[in-house]
Protein backbone atom coordinates (compact mmCIF):
# COMPACT_ATOMS: atom_id res chain seq x y z
CA UNK A 1 0.00 0.00 0.00
CA UNK A 2 1.33 3.41 -0.98
CA UNK A 3 1.87 5.89 1.83
CA UNK A 4 2.85 9.39 0.77
CA UNK A 5 4.81 12.22 2.29
CA UNK A 6 4.65 15.52 0.42
CA UNK A 7 6.69 18.73 0.59
CA UNK A 8 6.82 21.95 -1.40
CA UNK A 9 10.24 23.37 -2.24
CA UNK A 10 9.76 27.11 -2.38
CA UNK A 11 11.42 30.48 -2.85
CA UNK A 12 10.43 33.32 -0.47
CA UNK A 13 9.55 35.48 -3.49
CA UNK A 14 6.72 33.03 -4.17
CA UNK A 15 5.48 32.76 -0.60
CA UNK A 16 1.79 33.20 -1.37
CA UNK A 17 1.76 30.57 -4.12
CA UNK A 18 3.82 28.16 -2.02
CA UNK A 19 1.57 28.47 1.01
CA UNK A 20 -1.56 27.99 -1.10
CA UNK A 21 -0.06 24.92 -2.77
CA UNK A 22 0.94 23.47 0.60
CA UNK A 23 -2.63 23.90 1.86
CA UNK A 24 -4.06 22.34 -1.29
CA UNK A 25 -1.99 19.15 -1.01
CA UNK A 26 -1.48 19.07 2.78
CA UNK A 27 2.28 19.49 2.56
CA UNK A 28 5.12 21.03 4.53
CA UNK A 29 7.23 23.77 2.94
CA UNK A 30 11.01 23.77 2.60
CA UNK A 31 12.22 27.31 1.90
CA UNK A 32 15.14 28.42 -0.23
CA UNK A 33 17.64 29.93 2.20
CA UNK A 34 20.47 31.04 -0.08
CA UNK A 35 19.28 31.16 -3.70
CA UNK A 36 20.57 27.63 -4.23
CA UNK A 37 18.17 25.27 -5.98
CA UNK A 38 20.10 22.12 -5.14
CA UNK A 39 20.41 23.05 -1.47
CA UNK A 40 16.66 23.63 -1.31
CA UNK A 41 15.88 20.52 -3.33
CA UNK A 42 18.17 18.31 -1.26
CA UNK A 43 16.60 19.53 1.98
CA UNK A 44 13.14 19.01 0.49
CA UNK A 45 13.99 15.44 -0.49
CA UNK A 46 15.53 14.80 2.92
CA UNK A 47 12.33 15.98 4.64
CA UNK A 48 10.55 12.70 3.97
CA UNK A 49 8.46 10.75 6.44
CA UNK A 50 10.47 7.58 7.20
CA UNK A 51 7.20 5.65 7.41
CA UNK A 52 6.18 6.71 3.89
CA UNK A 53 6.71 4.50 0.87
CA UNK A 54 7.09 7.48 -1.47
CA UNK A 55 8.14 11.09 -1.06
CA UNK A 56 6.68 13.75 -3.36
CA UNK A 57 8.48 17.02 -3.97
CA UNK A 58 6.48 19.79 -5.63
CA UNK A 59 8.02 23.05 -6.76
CA UNK A 60 6.19 26.21 -5.77
CA UNK A 61 4.89 26.81 -9.31
CA UNK A 62 3.15 23.42 -9.51
CA UNK A 63 -0.61 23.43 -10.13
CA UNK A 64 -1.98 19.99 -9.18
CA UNK A 65 -5.27 18.51 -10.29
CA UNK A 66 -8.08 18.20 -7.73
CA UNK A 67 -7.66 15.30 -5.31
CA UNK A 68 -4.00 15.13 -6.29
CA UNK A 69 -2.89 12.88 -3.44
CA UNK A 70 -5.41 10.17 -4.32
CA UNK A 71 -4.47 10.17 -7.99
CA UNK A 72 -0.75 10.20 -7.20
CA UNK A 73 -1.07 7.26 -4.82
CA UNK A 74 -3.03 5.27 -7.40
CA UNK A 75 -0.35 5.95 -10.01
CA UNK A 76 2.51 4.97 -7.71
CA UNK A 77 0.74 1.78 -6.72
CA UNK A 78 1.14 0.67 -10.34
CA UNK A 79 4.91 1.33 -10.47
CA UNK A 80 6.11 1.43 -6.85
CA UNK A 81 9.84 1.24 -7.61
CA UNK A 82 9.92 4.02 -10.20
CA UNK A 83 10.98 7.64 -10.11
CA UNK A 84 7.78 9.27 -11.33
CA UNK A 85 7.29 12.74 -12.76
CA UNK A 86 3.71 13.98 -12.59
CA UNK A 87 4.46 16.70 -15.13
CA UNK A 88 5.38 16.49 -18.81
CA UNK A 89 5.60 19.95 -20.30
CA UNK A 90 6.01 21.92 -23.48
CA UNK A 91 9.08 23.72 -24.82
CA UNK A 92 11.79 22.53 -22.41
CA UNK A 93 14.19 20.85 -22.84
CA UNK A 94 14.09 21.83 -26.54
CA UNK A 95 16.18 18.88 -27.76
CA UNK A 96 13.58 16.42 -26.44
CA UNK A 97 10.42 18.00 -27.81
CA UNK A 98 10.17 16.11 -31.11
CA UNK A 99 10.56 12.75 -29.36
CA UNK A 100 8.04 13.77 -26.70
CA UNK A 101 5.58 14.82 -29.42
CA UNK A 102 5.76 11.37 -31.02
CA UNK A 103 5.47 9.52 -27.72
CA UNK A 104 2.44 11.55 -26.63
CA UNK A 105 0.70 10.83 -29.92
CA UNK A 106 1.37 7.12 -29.48
CA UNK A 107 0.12 7.21 -25.89
CA UNK A 108 -3.10 8.83 -27.04
CA UNK A 109 -3.52 6.29 -29.83
CA UNK A 110 -3.22 3.26 -27.54
CA UNK A 111 -4.70 4.72 -24.35
CA UNK A 112 -1.44 4.54 -22.38
CA UNK A 113 -1.19 6.24 -18.98
CA UNK A 114 2.60 6.15 -18.88
CA UNK A 115 5.62 7.35 -20.81
CA UNK A 116 9.26 6.71 -20.01
CA UNK A 117 12.58 8.39 -20.72
CA UNK A 118 16.19 7.77 -19.73
CA UNK A 119 16.31 11.27 -18.20
CA UNK A 120 14.27 13.44 -15.84
CA UNK A 121 13.02 16.24 -18.06
CA UNK A 122 11.38 18.36 -15.35
CA UNK A 123 11.55 18.83 -11.60
CA UNK A 124 8.10 20.39 -11.16
CA UNK A 125 6.54 17.40 -9.39
CA UNK A 126 8.35 14.14 -8.69
CA UNK A 127 7.89 11.10 -6.47
CA UNK A 128 10.84 9.11 -5.15
CA UNK A 129 10.60 5.69 -3.43
CA UNK A 130 11.82 6.46 0.07
CA UNK A 131 14.28 3.53 0.33
CA UNK A 132 16.33 5.17 -2.45
CA UNK A 133 16.58 8.60 -0.84
CA UNK A 134 19.68 8.30 1.39
CA UNK A 135 21.89 6.93 -1.41
CA UNK A 136 20.40 9.35 -3.93
CA UNK A 137 21.19 12.37 -1.77
CA UNK A 138 24.72 11.18 -1.12
CA UNK A 139 25.43 10.65 -4.82
CA UNK A 140 23.64 13.77 -6.07
CA UNK A 141 25.70 16.04 -3.85
CA UNK A 142 28.68 15.55 -6.18
CA UNK A 143 27.55 16.72 -9.65
CA UNK A 144 27.26 20.43 -10.36
CA UNK A 145 24.32 20.26 -12.76
CA UNK A 146 20.78 21.50 -11.92
CA UNK A 147 18.54 19.84 -9.34
CA UNK A 148 16.41 17.78 -11.69
CA UNK A 149 19.37 16.66 -13.80
CA UNK A 150 21.19 15.32 -10.74
CA UNK A 151 18.23 13.18 -9.77
CA UNK A 152 17.80 11.90 -13.32
CA UNK A 153 21.51 11.09 -13.57
CA UNK A 154 21.36 9.00 -10.41
CA UNK A 155 18.36 7.09 -11.71
CA UNK A 156 20.01 6.49 -15.07
CA UNK A 157 23.66 5.86 -14.25
CA UNK A 158 23.47 4.33 -10.77
CA UNK A 159 20.16 2.46 -10.81
CA UNK A 160 19.91 1.97 -14.60
CA UNK A 161 16.17 2.58 -14.57
CA UNK A 162 14.00 4.83 -16.73
CA UNK A 163 12.03 7.75 -15.38
CA UNK A 164 8.26 7.37 -15.73
CA UNK A 165 5.84 10.16 -16.62
CA UNK A 166 2.11 10.07 -15.97
CA UNK A 167 -0.13 10.68 -18.96
CA UNK A 168 -1.98 12.93 -18.63
CA UNK A 169 0.06 15.04 -16.22
CA UNK A 170 -1.36 15.35 -12.71
CA UNK A 171 0.32 18.75 -12.35
CA UNK A 172 0.40 21.86 -14.51
CA UNK A 173 3.06 24.56 -14.34
CA UNK A 174 2.38 28.21 -13.52
CA UNK A 175 4.19 29.80 -16.40
CA UNK A 176 5.58 32.94 -14.81
CA UNK A 177 9.02 34.50 -14.74
CA UNK A 178 11.63 32.36 -12.93
CA UNK A 179 12.70 33.67 -9.52
CA UNK A 180 16.30 32.57 -10.10
CA UNK A 181 18.61 32.66 -13.10
CA UNK A 182 19.17 29.40 -14.96
CA UNK A 183 22.67 28.02 -15.34
CA UNK A 184 22.49 28.05 -19.14
CA UNK A 185 21.70 31.77 -19.16
CA UNK A 186 18.85 31.24 -21.64
CA UNK A 187 15.54 33.08 -21.16
CA UNK A 188 12.43 31.05 -20.40
CA UNK A 189 9.99 33.02 -22.56
CA UNK A 190 8.37 30.12 -24.45
CA UNK A 191 5.18 28.54 -23.02
CA UNK A 192 5.94 25.95 -20.35
CA UNK A 193 2.71 24.17 -19.49
CA UNK A 194 1.58 20.59 -19.14
CA UNK A 195 0.97 18.97 -22.50
CA UNK A 196 -2.22 17.39 -21.19
CA UNK A 197 -3.70 17.74 -17.70
CA UNK A 198 -5.99 15.24 -16.00
CA UNK A 199 -5.94 11.58 -15.04
CA UNK A 200 -6.58 8.32 -16.88
CA UNK A 201 -9.40 5.86 -16.36
CA UNK A 202 -6.82 3.26 -15.35
CA UNK A 203 -3.11 3.31 -14.54
CA UNK A 204 -2.72 -0.30 -15.63
CA UNK A 205 -1.55 0.32 -19.19
CA UNK A 206 1.55 -0.14 -21.34
CA UNK A 207 4.44 2.30 -21.02
CA UNK A 208 5.38 4.28 -24.13
CA UNK A 209 9.11 5.08 -24.40
CA UNK A 210 10.08 8.61 -25.34
CA UNK A 211 12.58 8.33 -28.14
CA UNK A 212 12.16 4.58 -28.36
Amino acid sequence: MVRLSVVVMAHPKRRHAAEQLARDVDAAIVWDERDDEWDTGARAIAAYDPEATHHLVLQDDALPVPDFRRHAAAALDQHPDALVSFYLGTSRPPQWQAAVDRACEQAEDIGAAWLSAPVLLHGVAIAIPTPEIPALLDWCDRPTVPYDERIGMYWRYVLDRPVLYTWPSLVDHEDGAPVAAHRDGEPRDEPRRARLLGWPQTWNTPVVPIGG
